[in-house]
């Protein structure tokens, strides 16, 4: 739903990971690439064995690491976890130097198999020149999220970037959102948090105030509670513009 111009925000929070950079088809890609240092692997199994069983891993170690989830999320040692289960699967319980040379395989290229989606350095760039204050809280490890920011050339846009573990919280733990709103200042007026999860980026922002825009690419049908329901929905980024009566040239050069 996309409604006539809304009030201005003073200022707006962006999620990182399938709002602004996509990821979602590209786990298996990044996969396939750490595999290259691990031939013991592919000697030994054909390559749709090995990512089935890392597929399979990696939904138990993440399921494992969110009950025991506190404020963040371990990620190393969900990623230890995947790999070592997955190895035991394979028939290489117990190889040390094996399970390192993967783990640093998947996670030097889970980073890497991501890309920035259509229109959004554009918007930034418009949003930017506004003045309007811009932070981005994203859920993740420094080192991978950090790899993104500056492959795409994203920090020079943000007055703000929170990291999941950096910050000591991710979403949607009020930690995460208590720390965003510290960072921005607590301005007086609208704060926006735009991102795709319902949970992370529209209850948990709304539990603290702000209002939310639901980027939904897919236009999934909305949730009925009215505590997830987002105030406004995109399908494009590019429709923040016509959302906030902000104009292409705004802000000149």
């Amino acid at each position: 739903m996309l409604p006539n111009r809304m009030i201005r925000p003073t200022a707006i929070i962006f999620d990182l990971d399938d709002t602004l950079i996509g990821r979602q088809g590209r786990v298996q890609d990044a996969w396939l690439d750490a595999l290259a240092i691990v031939p013991e692997l592919t000697e030994r199994h054909d390559l749709a064995t090995i990512v089935a069983t890392l597929t399979a891993a990696r939904g138990r170690a993440w399921a494992d690491s969110q009950r025991r989830a506190g404020p963040a999320l371990d990620y190393a040692g969900a990623r230890a976890a995947l790999v070592a289960d997955a190895l035991d699967q394979l028939g290489f319980a117990g190889d040390a130097d094996l399970a390192d040379r993967l783990k640093e395989g998947i996670s030097h290229h889970t980073g890497r198999s991501s890309y920035l989606l259509d229109g959004a350095l554009d918007v930034l760039a418009v949003l930017h020149r506004t003045g309007i204050p811009m932070a981005l809280l994203t859920n993740g490890e420094s080192r991978t999220q950090r790899g993104k920011i500056e492959r795409f050339a994203l920090a020079s846009y943000f007055e703000h970037i929170l990291i999941e573990e950096e910050v000591g919280a991710g979403k949607p733990h009020d930690g995460a959102y208590i720390a965003a709103l510290e960072r921005i200042g607590h301005p007086t007026g609208v704060i926006w948090m735009i991102g795709d999860h319902l949970e992370n980026d529209i209850a948990g922002p709304k539990r603290h105030g702000m209002r939310t825009i639901w980027f939904n690419p897919e236009r999934t049908p909305g949730p009925i509670d009215p505590q997830a329901r987002a105030d406004s929905e995109i399908a494009a980024l590019t429709e923040l513009m016509v959302l906030f009566g902000i104009e292409q040239g705004e802000g000149g050069k």
